[in-house]
C-alpha cells in the first residue's frame, strides 16, 4: 500500500483538484487542572475506578465463526489436493 501523505495534491492542468483539505485553527491549551489530572500514574487512575469485566466471546463471536470458516475451507483444499495427488500420479 502506498504513503497517503498530509499534504493536499497539486492541480494538474485542465483537470479540477479532487478535494481540498481545510486547515483548522490551532486547539486551546487545557486549563491547568486538566492538566494535573492527565499527570496521575496509571495506577492511581485504576485504584479509582472499579475494572470493568468483558466477555470476549460476546465481544468477538464473528471470529469464532471466520475461524470456522476457514478451517472448512482449508479442509476441504487439502481434501482436493489429496484427491488430485491420487488421480495425477
Amino acid at each position: 500500500m502506498a504513503k497517503r501523505s498530509r499534504r493536499p495534491r497539486k492541480a494538474k492542468a485542465g483537470r479540477p483538484q479532487r478535494y481540498t483539505r481545510k486547515r483548522t485553527a490551532a486547539r486551546p491549551r487545557p486549563p491547568a487542572a486538566a492538566q494535573a489530572r492527565k499527570e496521575t500514574s496509571p495506577s492511581q487512575a485504576q485504584s479509582s475506578a472499579p475494572a470493568a469485566t468483558v466477555d470476549f466471546a460476546k465481544e468477538y463471536y464473528y471470529v469464532i465463526q471466520d475461524l470456522r470458516r476457514l478451517f472448512i475451507v482449508a479442509a476441504a483444499l487439502m481434501a482436493l489436493l489429496i484427491v488430485l495427488a491420487y488421480f495425477l500420479t
